[in-house]
Formats: C-alpha cells, structure tokens, sequence
C-alpha cells in the first residue's frame, strides 16, 4: 500500500519554505495594519497615529526628529551623550542615513529608502540579534532614561553595526552634516565599540568607507582604526568611480589605547 503524500508535496501546494515566508509575511503585514489603527488619546478624543509601531506623536521636530528608546551606554568624557536603542518611530532620521551616498555604501544599499522601507529595515535588521543599533543623543538634563520626547534629547550620531555574533563584525557610522564638528562623533562611535567589546566576542571590528568621504576617513583614523586594504574604484558615488577603503580594529589594540 503506498503512503499518501505529505500536504506539500501534492499539486500546486507551496514548498514548506514557500509556506514559512507567507506566513511570515501574512504575520508582517498584520501587525504593520494593527499599528496603522492604533490611536492616541490626546484630549477628550481619539486621534489615529501615522501608521507608526508605538502610538507616540512623531510630528514634533519635523522629519529628523526620533523618539529613541532606554539608554544602553553613557559617555564617561560628556555627561549628556548617551546611546539608546533604535526605535521604529526613529525611521525618520534612520531614513536620513539612506540619503547619504557614502553612507549607503557603508550601508551595502545601492539606492535610497523610503521611509516605509526603513521601518522595515528596523524591524528585519536593526531589531535581528545578530546586528546592533544605537542612536547617540544628546539629552537635556531633565531627560528621562526611557523614551525620551523629541525636545528633551537630539540625535547627532547612527550606529549599525552588522554581525556582532561572527568574529569580525562591520561598524557603520553616519553623523547628521549638522552635528559634525560639534564633537560628539569621536566619543558616539568610542561608545558603541565599548559595548561592543563588552558584550560581543569578536575578535576585531571592521569598517568601509568611500575613499572621497574624508570625515568619517578621520573619524574612524581618530579612534584607532587602521587601514587594512583599498579596492580601486570599487564603488560608483557621485558620478565617478570611488576607491572603497576597508579599515581593522583589533581587540588588543582598543584595550592597548
């Protein structure tokens, strides 16, 4: 007597992969409407949130406003630069990031994102264990330690960083044109990769940078990066062809600062 088949193996079912991602997206996509009818009390009446995952008001501060998470780490050299969690209401200012073309090549993104897209880049990639993500702020005094309003901390700093749970992860740094030179890039990106350090075993710490972006050059130079390797004209930014650098940080040199 022959066995009938398994489900998925009769005619036009889908494979058991096929399957798992429908489901996947089918729970995705239910949860991004549920977040769309999510309200707000404000007042006496109900005000409907712009699809966002938390019902918290993003207007303020226009489109590089966030409303970070808790604080992860906190800088001993400034008292007010702290690194919180990445949010889904901070896709805004993540969204920024995307617009950058040297950062997007840091970023292994060919194109700018939508914000609707970087939601989604939040929750697949910055919510996955093995990535990390911070925003560096800096809060007012008054600030609070979870979920700050967009007037009581501003962000001057995004931080990815890509395979925490392999042996040489890739650090990705991208400063608002705003805040750089205001000091905070240095100390923001030293605060990451002493979590890092802290709470991941990797062994050294990579990073990419177009050969054309000179400030986040130094800014790695600044913390002990070296340069490692240069693939000529790797990278198409700007209208030309750019030199893509690839820089290490050992351990022992981080511990031996």
């Amino acid at each position: 007597m022959q066995c009938p088949r398994p489900t998925w193996c009769r005619p036009g079912a889908p494979r058991p992969t096929e399957r798992r991602r429908t489901r996947n997206h089918y729970m995705r996509r239910r949860r991004r409407e549920w977040y769309v009818r999510k309200c707000d009390w404000t007042g006496l009446r109900w005000t409907p949130t712009r699809g966002t995952p938390s019902g918290r008001n993003r207007t303020a501060g226009g489109g590089g406003s966030v409303m970070p998470g808790p604080i992860l780490e906190v800088s001993d050299d400034t008292d007010d630069l702290v690194l919180r969690t990445v949010e889904r209401d901070d896709a805004a200012f993540v969204q920024r990031a995307f617009a950058d073309p040297y950062a997007r090549c840091a970023l292994h993104v060919g194109t700018h994102k939508s914000e609707a897209e970087v939601e989604t880049f939040i929750e697949e990639e910055v919510e996955d264990d093995g990535n990390a993500a911070y925003i560096a702020c800096v809060d007012a005094e008054d600030a609070p330690f979870d979920h700050p309003d967009a007037a009581e901390t501003t962000a001057v700093a995004f931080l990815y960083v890509r395979h925490v749970d392999h042996d040489q992860p890739t650090v990705v740094c991208w400063v608002p044109p705003e805040h750089r030179g205001a000091g905070h890039a240095g100390p923001a990106l030293e605060l990451g990769l002493d979590a890092l350090w802290r709470v991941s075993d990797v062994h050294t710490v990579g990073a990419s940078v177009v050969s054309v972006d000179e400030f986040t050059r130094d800014l790695v130079s600044a913390v002990g990066f070296t340069e490692e390797a240069r693939n000529r004209e790797a990278q198409f930014v700007d209208g030309a062809y750019r030199d893509e650098i690839h820089y290490g940080l050992l351990r022992t040199e981080w511990e031996a600062q």
